[in-house]
């Protein structure tokens, strides 16, 4: 135990901050503070940022920054020079202070140090600049060798040049400048390859391919661990031996290189086992299935056969020539195994059977750690002592293996036997049967997931003797107790610990029972070594007390427990204290608290799951944990944290929980992540004060870095920075980013990424990065900045497997900005491997490197490389490829030449169409990173003969089977088509091992390889071997086998002898019983048909078929018996379907008949005292028909409090009450039930209600009866809710919100009687009430999007929309809102058409964006229209933008299509449809789509200051406005429809309309003469093209409607699905006309002089005046 003189400081009397190095941190900053005086750089600058450097150390080991003299320094070297600075290497005399290994207390210096030395140019003392001061900062006092982070010792000055000079830890190459790239080990990549680069002239294999292949290979080397490629002369080579034709072991002279981390060098590793792998003549690797191509040293030569050899590390077994299982450990599963069977006859233990499952259990090692199960002869144990019974009363004994267990040497690599090795023996008995074979089994390691508590069994022997056999175990069991350990391999025994903990009972006492008996039950819950051992603790053993939170009912401290708790060191398998651990102490108010409820509320804390960790959950922050009513809330957001145990304060008497530390040291709240130690708060707060240490020189992109530094919330997301671009070097160009007008570079970045480490902040220095250049960004704006960074996240979710089993893709990651101080030109810092080097565009899955751009390309190009000869066969391959969605459709569907096949066999009988092949070059898989071949391959043909003149119904009708069986992704199912060239036939060439053995037919459910066929026909052989004596039985069972559609359940004559254990349940005139079936080892129930015995009847038959059909759809038939005593039949069906009580059927595991006789039974328990009454009420009891009925009560009227008159009518007064009590719930109970109940006035009046009825009660004052009713009444007006689910009423809501039309206002008439109609317009819970919304409440907006007549902005609004909380029966609020602001241009005087628009956006529907309120910008005065906040633009979409996602755009065009329909029926018109009014909104999905489309800018995107709705002026997007609108007519639906045709066009040709020409009155006047844009018929289905020209008719009475769109549109998705339709046609993208606006406008310019052409004659398109008004 340690005393206070053990962690107090001497100087000032304080807990140490580290205890262990006796270091006290005030006294350091104190003993740092007296010492400024004693030095000075001559700087007042220089002496502050040294000064505030030296005041940030935090931990003992901190490198305390120093002022050094220069003439500290000699041998000073330089080592790199650029525009900004120069290194140099030196040795500083005196050294740094660091504490001393040996003596953890006291510094020393180290000297004679080796440090880097940078001069900052110009950094005189008249130009200190802030940049210098940043770059100071930037470095790290942190001491920390093992990390990558780079530690600065202080500053220094020459005197010649008067420039200032950082010294840094040595962390730079003297070679080349570089920081290193392992600082520990001082080894520099680029410098190794420069040496690789320039030894290519001393070596050559005198192949100018191989040549290029090795230099390749070397310049990839990225780490310390990784092979260096090499050319290795042949004479380097001996001991060469053949393993097999082609593969030989041989030993390397010289060896490889491999790095000696002790010298810090490169060395060759002589003599070094190698295995060689030759080439054949024509460079091709010999066949060899399984080559490690990641274990290769180089490439040699045979000098004799000028045959070429791969060098590979020994990983080849030299038995089977097989790579080993285990290359570490040179073990080969194979050889492992062949051994066993080989061995087989060298043993037996003389009966079959355990020969049997000894070879069994043998044959299953997968690992070389797998124990060898044996036949251990009795004589081979010695030293046998009887130790007790195990709990199957089986004899137990100890006893000595003599030659004991078989184990692999992983150092020797070979078997060897532990001679003496300690077992114990476990008798069985000398009966063989099933149970005893299992029970044997149950032993076998491989079954166990649970390390550390099964016992492994070693073998088998018999006694020879009493001839019983016994398992030969590990001995797991307690030398004192004799019981299982509970933790084998630390041999820690549960029951002698328990015992320990009782017997220490004596030894302490809180001085109070309960608490006592509390504590005591808590340690005999522990259950495992990593679980705390609750105490009742001194309240002497705490100190350092700091009050963190303190209220009336409870304070909140942390302290220092002396002792600390106990906990288990696997080491010394013992336990031990954790002496001066910090703790939290949670202190409740005695006088507010019982120790019932003291109790009670410790057991609160500790949650079901939990219990025997001894946990507790706790809330965020404590300030939301404490609160009068309840103390201590429990969240669902648990962070786990330990009790140690309970005190007691002496003078308050104050009962004390002492838990583990879990609060912040700064702020006192509780971490986020308790493991981590991360206040998210604080980590905030330290961001924000950095951001004066930085600057890009530009406001802007300051607060994008400090808004994406402030969004962290988790310890591993990325701190995004602004980084200096002299920071980067290595930096290569990737690629063109066409689409984003960038170029793609990888760099490394020196100083290197921050990451949480170890409680704080530190650097991976070097981190590899790659650098998007954005073309001429010297004037980016904010709003285009954040529109390039928003598809990258800080959100570090490393590619992983969720609970559920869905893999979480790793998210792309940007790292920081930067510029390029040469073009201006900004930079987003990405993390490297984001992007395809091909295209440049983001992988859609970056841990496979899957670009699915650049696949489906690759497949697009390859299309012209082959043919199958037949156009309808061809389309269907490419559409299937086109599929191609994900690395997980595993194989490509391929055209398959009829000579790849070879080693055709027929499978079956002659007519047969199914055949075995072998697939020569084998189908393509995705394999991690890129496509490989498994050549080779076995396949199945299926014939289609007769197919020459094949189909498209034809072919779908063949391949559908092959698709359907894994769902979405057919591939693997299905590997391509090929055709027989003599016959011309058709085949389709499916997976190896689909088809049955026996029979040659497909499984129908191929992956469980279950044939019905041969299902069937065994059945049917198996008649012969059963029967149940009657032969309409038999019959009967017969015909349910053969029509049986789930494989594994077969309805079978069960021979009463084949039933064991039969037991009655329930009562004793129960016909149903309980039993075991021997055959199946089940446990069933069986079903009497009592007095049904043998009678040749159809009304006997009829009678056991009524029995089948009434179980067969409630639970599963075995078969049927028959008593051969009573001659009863017997139903046969699986166990828990009937009650225990009274033996009749569950229904949902309720059983009707006991729970009326329950309700029966009590009705002589409770009287209303009135027979009408009491016979009303037991009626209603009785006409129960399921388990949630609600059982209708007798309520005595002293179960109803709080109770309060909420209405009244003529007949009855209505009153809200709590029944304490409750309901009756079948298996549920409830203490709090909020119910209703009326107080009927006029007994002889009949009630007529709908909601639930609770029971009947009555007033013992008033006499009255009351009706007890469910919560289903408003508890305000009296009046039914509106919606009672939701307990939602509507008058009561409207009634409020005009109540609070008082409290706001825009202080504009209109707009205020706009919001108040639009408010009472509520119908539903859920609908959006739409507010007045101060600008003020809203955060972060930024710039999105413009458009012809308002600017959109995303923002938070603080405060957030109001949503109805069902729990509290109110409105209340979403804090933090993403919404979207629309700013309309010039709207300080709000118009008609303005408030036509904000009316719109009321629609309620998905397809509608939802409307939140009104806002007005106080400085501009214009309106702003606060909505929903998109997750994209519809012309983003990569649906849209990719020409292969032909259903999915017809799903879309489904949406845009929805949302008009709705639109339409509203009789509205949208007037302004267009693609830059189409949205995309989240959704959540496990089909292949993510996004819903959705339409915005409702009603008028016009000119704002219109008053009325004025039909002169036309605005929209010409391309898209239809012909009639542009020369003046009415806008119509009609016309909407026109425009949606438009956006038909887009999607399919991913083209805008007339892109390549200029909007003005030429375009016009050709819309309006029937011009229309063009489309190529390879980039649509001919029906898609033929509805599209409807859409843009120039009449408009010959457009669809949207209804009849729709329904076409879902006709052609059906077709699409079918077909596999896809499009690879990529178009002709021409240039867009600078004068092509596609963002809406005035058009009158050009359409003024539209109507002098009305009469103009056009011979492709009448054009008809249309003045429909809607």
């Amino acid at each position: 135990m340690s005393s206070q003189d053990d962690i107090a400081c001497k100087k000032c009397d304080e807990i140490y901050t580290e205890i262990n190095y006796k270091w006290c941190k005030p006294c350091q900053i104190n003993g740092l503070n007296q010492n400024f005086a004693s030095w000075t750089s001559g700087n007042e600058t220089i002496d502050k940022l040294i000064q505030e450097m030296q005041l940030k150390i935090k931990n003992y080991d901190d490198m305390v920054v120093e002022w050094i003299s220069f003439d500290q320094f000699n041998d000073i070297k330089k080592i790199y020079e650029d525009n900004f600075n120069v290194l140099y290497s030196a040795i500083w005399i005196d050294g740094p202070f660091k504490c001393d290994g040996s003596d953890k207390i006291r510094r020393k210096r180290m000297p004679n140090k080796k440090v880097v030395l940078e001069y900052l140019n110009n950094s005189q003392n008249n130009n200190i600049t802030k940049g210098f001061l940043n770059e100071v900062k930037s470095y790290s006092i942190e001491n920390d060798d093992h990390s990558d982070i780079i530690t600065i010792y202080g500053i220094s000055q020459n005197p010649d040049t008067k420039d200032y000079v950082i010294v840094l830890q040595d962390c730079y190459c003297v070679n080349c400048g570089k920081i290193y790239t392992d600082k520990r080990y001082k080894w520099c990549n680029p410098c190794l390859l420069n040496e690789l680069k320039q030894n290519f002239e001393n070596w050559t294999s005198g192949n100018e391919i191989f040549d290029e292949l090795i230099q390749e290979n070397q310049l990839e080397v990225k780490s310390l661990n990784d092979s260096i490629f090499e050319w290795i002369p042949y004479n380097q080579l001996d001991t060469i031996k053949e393993i097999d034709m082609t593969l030989y072991s041989a030993i390397w002279i010289n060896g490889p290189l491999r790095y000696n981390y002790d010298k810090m060098e490169w060395e060759k590793i002589p003599n070094e086992k190698i295995n060689l792998i030759y080439f054949d003549s024509s460079l091709k690797l010999t066949k060899k299935d399984d080559v490690p191509y990641d274990k290769i040293y180089g490439i040699s030569q045979n000098p004799d056969t000028n045959n070429y050899i791969l060098i590979f590390q020994d990983c080849y077994c030299k038995n089977c020539g097989k790579t080993y299982t285990n290359e570490k450990y040179k073990w080969c599963k194979p050889c492992q195994i062949n051994y066993l069977k080989q061995s087989f006859a060298n043993w037996t233990s003389g009966n079959e059977k355990i020969d049997e499952l000894i070879q069994e259990m043998q044959l299953k090692i997968n690992k070389y750690s797998n124990l060898i199960v044996e036949w251990i002869p009795y004589n081979q144990f010695n030293d046998i002592k009887k130790i007790g019974k195990d709990d199957s009363a089986n004899i137990l004994y100890s006893a000595t293996w003599m030659d004991g267990l078989l184990e692999y040497d992983c150092n020797k690599m070979e078997y060897k036997r532990i001679p003496n090795k300690e077992v114990v023996l476990k008798y069985l008995g000398n009966n063989i049967i099933n149970e005893f074979l299992n029970e044997i089994k149950s032993y076998f390691a491989e079954h166990s997931n649970t390390y550390g508590k099964i016992i492994k069994i070693y073998g088998i022997s018999q006694d020879p003797d009493t001839k019983d056999y016994v398992m030969v175990l590990q001995n797991g069991y307690c030398e004192i107790c004799k019981y299982i350990y509970g933790n084998i391999k630390h041999k820690w025994c549960k029951q002698c610990f328990t015992n320990s903990l009782k017997q220490n009972f004596t030894n302490w006492t809180s001085g109070n029972e309960k608490i006592d008996e509390f504590i005591q039950q808590m340690q005999l819950q522990v259950n495992s070594l990593n679980h705390p051992i609750v105490e009742w603790i001194p309240y002497n053993q705490f100190n350092d007390f700091k009050i963190l939170y303190e209220s009336d009912f409870v304070i909140l401290y942390s302290a220092i427990f002396v002792n600390g708790p106990f906990c288990y060191y696997y080491g010394k398998m013992e336990w031990e204290r954790e002496p001066n651990e910090k703790v939290t102490l949670i202190r409740l108010n005695n006088s507010q608290i019982t120790i019932d409820q003291f109790l009670n509320k410790i057991e609160k804390y500790i949650d079901e799951r939990h219990r025997m960790d001894t946990t507790i959950e706790l809330n965020k922050t404590f300030r939301e944990l404490f609160y009068a009513e309840d103390y201590i809330a429990v969240d669902e957001n648990i962070n786990i944290v330990k009790v140690y145990g309970i005190t007691q304060n002496p003078d308050s008497k104050d009962y004390i929980i002492v838990l583990q530390d879990w609060c912040c040291e700064n702020c006192n709240e509780m971490y986020e992540s308790k493991e981590y130690k991360w206040c998210n708060s604080c980590q905030i707060d330290n961001l924000k004060q950095s951001f004066a240490n930085w600057t890009s020189e530009n406001e802007q992109i300051d607060e994008i870095v400090q808004n994406l530094q402030l969004d962290i919330e988790k310890h591993n997301d990325i701190i995004v920075e602004w980084i200096p671009y002299n920071h980067f070097n290595n930096i290569k160009e990737i690629v063109n980013v066409k689409g984003d007008c960038a170029t793609l570079y990888s760099a490394n970045w020196m100083n290197g990424l921050l990451h949480y480490e170890y409680y704080k902040w530190k650097r991976r220095s070097n981190t590899k990065v790659n650098l998007k250049c954005l073309h001429n960004s010297q004037d980016i704006t904010d709003e285009i900045l954040n529109e390039k960074i928003e598809s990258y996240y800080i959100r570090n979710n490393e590619g992983k497997v969720d609970e559920e089993d869905y893999y979480c893709y790793r998210l792309p990651k940007i790292y920081g900005i930067s510029q390029n101080p040469n073009t201006k030109d900004y930079i987003i810092v990405l993390e490297d491997g984001n992007h395809c080097e091909t295209c440049g565009e983001i992988y859609e899955a970056i841990d496979f490197k899957w670009c699915e751009s650049c696949q489906v390309n690759k497949l697009i190009k390859n299309f012209t490389n082959w043919t199958s000869g037949n156009e309808i066969i061809d389309k269907y391959i490419q559409g299937m490829q086109l599929e191609l969605q994900s690395h997980f459709c595993a194989i490509i569907v391929e055209w398959i030449p009829y000579n790849r096949l070879n080693d055709i066999e027929k499978m079956g009988n002659d007519s047969s169409i199914l055949h075995s092949a072998t697939w020569i070059d084998g189908p393509l898989k995705y394999d991690v990173i890129e496509w490989k071949r498994i050549s080779n391959k076995k396949v199945t043909l299926k014939y289609l003969y007769d197919s020459y003149n094949i189909t498209n119904e034809s072919l779908n009708e063949e391949v559908e089977p092959f698709t359907d069986e894994i769902g979405y992704y057919y591939n693997s199912i299905i590997y391509g088509m090929s055709q027989n060239p003599d016959t011309k036939d058709y085949i389709l060439v499916l997976q190896d091992e689909i088809v049955c053995e026996k029979c040659f037919q497909i499984y129908k459910y191929v992956n469980s390889k279950k044939c019905n066929p041969c299902k069937i026909n065994n059945l049917k052989q198996n008649f012969a071997n059963w029967t149940s004596g009657n032969k309409q039985i038999d019959e009967l069972i017969q015909k349910m086998q053969l029509e049986s559609k789930d494989y594994d359940t077969v309805i079978e004559w069960i021979p009463y002898n084949q039933l064991s254990n039969i037991k009655r349940t329930g009562k004793i005139d129960s016909n149903i019983y309980s039993a075991t079936w021997i055959k199946r080892n089940y446990e069933v129930t069986l079903k009497y048909l009592s007095n049904l015995q043998n009678k040749n009847t159809d009304e006997f038959l009829n009678e056991i078929k009524s029995h089948f059909i009434e179980y067969k759809s409630i639970i599963k038939i075995f078969g049927l018996s028959q008593d051969p005593s009573t001659k009863d039949y017997i139903v046969v069906l699986k166990n828990g379907s009937h009650c225990k009580i009274c033996g009749g059927l569950y229904i949902n595991s309720w059983c009707k008949s006991c729970q009326m006789s329950v309700l029966k039974n009590n009705f002589e328990y409770w009287t209303s005292k009135n027979k009408i009454i009491d016979e009303l009420i037991q009626e209603m009891q009785l006409n129960i028909q399921n388990y949630n009925d609600i059982i209708v009560e007798w309520i005595p009227y002293d179960q109803l409090n709080d109770i309060k008159e909420i209405g009244k009518d003529a007949f009855a007064t209505l009153y809200s009450a709590t029944w304490i009590d409750g309901p009756l719930k079948y298996n549920t109970g409830s203490n709090d039930v909020k119910s209703y109940f009326f107080k009927v006035d006029d007994p002889s009046h009949d009630i007529n209600f709908t909601p639930k009825i609770y029971g009947i009660s009555q007033n013992l004052d008033t006499k009255d009866y009351i009706i007890v009713l469910e919560d289903c009444y408003c508890e305000n007006c009296g009046k039914m809710y509106t919606d009672i689910g939701h307990k939602w009423c509507k008058p009561c809501q409207i009634k409020d919100i005009e109540q609070d039309f008082a409290n706001w206002t825009s202080e504009n008439k209109k707009i205020d009687k706009l919001i108040q109609e639009m408010q009472l317009k509520i119908n539903k819970y859920n609908d959006v009430i739409v507010e007045w919304i101060p600008y003020d409440q809203f955060d972060d907006i930024k710039k999105i999007g413009k458009g012809g007549f308002s600017t959109v902005y995303s923002a938070s609004w603080t405060n957030g929309p109001l949503q109805y909380r069902e729990d509290h029966k109110k409105l209340e609020r979403k804090c933090n809102e993403e919404v979207a602001l629309k700013c309309l241009h010039n709207s300080q005087n709000i118009t008609n058409g303005f408030l036509h628009e904000v009316k719109n956006y009321s629609i309620s529907d998905d397809g509608i964006l939802k409307i939140y309120g009104i806002s007005q910008n106080p400085r501009t005065k214009d309106y702003i229209i606060v909505l929903q906040l998109a997750s994209g633009n519809f012309v983003e979409c990569k649906y849209i933008k990719k020409p292969w996602y032909w259903t999915e755009k017809l799903h879309i065009l489904n949406d845009i299509i929805d949302c008009l329909k709705i639109i339409h029926d509203n009789e509205m018109v949208h007037r302004d449809l267009h693609t830059g009014n189409i949205l995309t909104l989240p959704i959540l999905t496990y089909g292949p789509f993510i996004e819903k489309t959705c339409i915005s800018d409702m009603g008028l995107c016009r000119e704002v200051n219109l008053d009325n709705m004025d039909e002169i002026k036309v605005y929209g997007v010409m391309p898209y406005v239809a012909p009639e609108v542009l020369r003046g007519k009415t806008y119509t639906q009609a016309a909407d429809i026109y425009s949606f045709g438009m956006i038909m066009y887009f999607v399919a040709t991913r083209r805008q309309p007339f892109a390549n020409c200029a909007h003005d009155e030429t375009l016009a006047l050709n819309i309006c003469n029937g011009i229309r844009p063009e489309i190529n018929e390879l980039e649509a289905p001919k029906s898609y093209i033929e509805l599209m020209k409807k859409c843009w008719n120039s009449n408009p009475d010959d457009r669809p409607k949207a209804i009849e769109i729709k329904e076409e549109i879902n006709k052609q998705i059906q077709d699409a699905e079918k077909n596999k339709i896809r499009f690879s046609y990529i178009g002709n993208n021409k240039p867009t006309h600078p004068q092509a606006i596609y963002t809406s406008r005035l058009l009158n310019p050009f359409t003024e002089n539209l109507r002098k052409y009305d009469n103009i004659n056009n011979n492709s398109v009448e054009v008809i005046d249309f003045t429909k008004v809607i």
